[in-house]
């Protein structure tokens, strides 16, 4: 499998959405290896397929020509003996109408009609909606030789962008211009009262990204081999929904001897067929908020964490810095929730929002509450103090707490025989995923991070209230360069059995011109006694060493009860299956 896609060697593309007493860790079921045939190896991984019914693996290996590729097709059954290899050779036409994966058709492109949120090109913040087709070129695959090495770029579309028609939203604002003004100063304030600036949107069809322009591969410089975009990703979707738009107007009034500022927020709907506006919600508040967070939720509205800023207008700021607004907006605009609360800290660095599959929101992350007279846009310099969770129910703020730097360092444990880490500080630390178990805990993962250097793993657990009860550390094994290059995959789910909780961190041993080397090392969390066992590495033993496929490589069956990590060895000549039992 030398021959991987090379778009994809840069980045671990896994994503896993599986939303005390010292434990009995994970157990090994069933691990086998199988050879490759000789097609098989010099192609890349296209598909990878378990099948719960017939509890049968399927996988596709592809080696790409210039007129017709060789498809290697294996089965293997439950314990991971082989049923069958298949070998044949097709071109793109047949192979798009018999392999999902494949994407080449030769019917003609359609040019979809699509929209784009985007802003002004003068003014940057200014929304402008863009409704236009999409045209695309296919560029067959092809090889490249260089300095005695032959590298292979794959087919790919090459994508260009053509406006039909644009629109700028604008809203009459409540702009009382004093009759002195002069003509051309009331044009420009109500010009400039009207503009609405960016603060997010969604949009009824999914987005997609992709590249306008094409593809080039550096043969020459330091990253030789790989493959590179000549322009930059656009966001686009189907103009055949309605897309709602989140943004602010702000103006200045002289007021006497005193220059007054003002803001608000709006949530606009439109049609994204014929960028016409169906609904509009006015979102004000007594002072001048900020958005300080915000995210698309998975039913398409967008929440948003507001901070009282410390601009003036008359009478003045918000006399409290820590009264802030947590705020829903559905996808018709209409605001649905609108909650006050108190922070405990004026800042707040809000790093996600979480939403449980009971609809609960959890919003968290990293505060300051040193500086708590000051507003959040006049901290002026930052030392993160505390840690901030907030659960979000039924409406309202079921609790908000904040945890101290000193409580987090009195509750840190680590998995046996593993030599100590740093407790969490606050800073040079990168926050990442929130997981809800079924008890109501909560566990947050993070990790170090210095200047891109990334070093040991965090992770919080907290009781149904928000209350800390452990913070567990684990100790990178792999600390060469590459490995610290870039952030650790680590992902934590609960068992079915309600009780424990699966922790994997998939060290990273260097990297091949076709994958990282990632082996999964795994530990399980007891959830009420908030104990780690230890660590067991899969895969990568003193004797032998198997990698994980970067594309696939978990899949967890028998009602998530079980684990599958699938890979190969370095050179991608023999594959390697494992079954693990998860929990206790």
């Amino acid at each position: 499998m030398k021959k991987l896609n090379l778009i994809f060697i840069c980045c671990f593309l896994m994503q896993v959405t599986f939303t005390g007493s010292l434990i009995q860790a994970q157990t090994l079921e069933a691990e086998k290896t199988h050879q490759l045939s000789k097609d098989a190896k010099k192609g890349y991984l296209g598909s990878f397929n378990y099948d719960e019914n017939t509890k049968e693996y399927t996988l596709v290996f592809v080696r790409e020509k210039k007129k017709k590729s060789v498809y290697v097709t294996y089965k293997y059954n439950y314990d991971f003996n082989k049923i069958s290899e298949n070998e044949e050779t097709l071109n793109d036409l047949d192979a798009s109408k018999k392999f999902d994966f494949m994407e080449y058709t030769e019917e003609k492109w359609k040019a979809p009609l699509v929209l784009r949120v985007d802003g002004d090109g003068f003014n940057v913040n200014q929304v402008v909606l863009k409704k236009g087709y999409i045209y695309r070129i296919w560029v067959p695959a092809s090889t490249t030789t260089y300095g005695g090495y032959t590298y292979y770029k794959p087919g790919y579309w090459k994508y260009k962008f053509n406006v039909k028609e644009k629109v700028k939203p604008q809203i009459e604002a409540p702009i009382d211009i004093p009759e002195e003004a002069p003509k051309f100063v009331k044009k420009l304030m109500e010009n400039a009262s009207k503009k609405v600036k960016m603060v997010t949107y969604v949009t009824d069809e999914p987005t997609f990204n992709f590249q306008l322009g094409g593809m080039i591969m550096d043969v020459y410089g330091k990253n030789k081999g790989t493959m590179s975009r000549t322009r930059r990703e656009r966001a686009y979707s189907e103009a055949s929904g309605d897309v709602m738009l989140i943004g602010y107007q702000e103006w200045y009034l002289k007021e006497g001897k005193a220059q007054n500022y003002y803001r608000r927020y709006v949530a606009m709907k439109y049609g994204a067929d014929n960028l016409k506006q169906k609904n509009l919600s006015i979102i004000e508040f007594d002072y001048i908020y900020g958005v300080v967070a915000h995210k698309n939720l998975p039913d398409n509205s967008i929440a948003l964490i507001f901070a009282p800023l410390g601009m003036y207008k008359n009478p003045g700021p918000n006399p409290n810095p820590r009264e802030f607004y947590y705020v829903r907006i559905n996808k018709n605009a209409n605001v649905i929730e609108k909650i006050k609360f108190e922070s405990p800290s004026s800042f707040w660095v809000v790093n996600d929002f979480t939403v449980y599959e009971n609809g609960d929101v959890y919003v968290y992350g990293a505060a300051m509450k040193a500086k708590n007279d000051k507003y959040y846009d006049k901290q002026g310099s930052i030392k993160i103090d505390n840690f901030q969770l907030m659960k979000i129910q039924d409406g309202k703020v079921a609790y908000i707490t904040s945890t101290s730097m000193d409580e987090f360092a009195n509750k840190l444990q680590f998995p046996p025989n593993m030599k100590k880490v740093n407790s969490y500080k606050g800073k040079k630390f990168q926050v990442g995923p929130l997981t809800v178990t079924s008890t109501g805990d909560v566990f947050v993962s993070g990790q170090e991070s210095n200047d891109g250097k990334y070093g040991n793993i965090n992770l919080f657990q907290f009781d149904s209230q928000g209350k800390l009860k452990a913070q567990y550390g684990y100790r990178l094994v792999e600390t060469g360069k590459e490995a610290t290059s870039k952030s650790t995959t680590h992902v934590e789910f609960e068992n079915p059995d309600g009780k424990t909780l699966t922790w994997i961190v998939f060290e990273m041993n260097g990297s091949t011109d076709s994958k990282l080397l990632l082996y999964p090392r795994v530990a399980t969390i007891d959830i009420q006694k908030a104990t780690v066992s230890a660590f067991h590495p899969y895969g990568y033993t003193k004797k032998q060493a198997f990698y994980v496929d970067n594309t696939h490589p978990i899949v967890l069956i028998d009602n998530r009860s079980k684990a599958v990590f699938f890979g190969a060895d370095k050179k991608d000549k023999t594959l390697w299956f494992s079954r693990v039992k998860l929990g206790k």
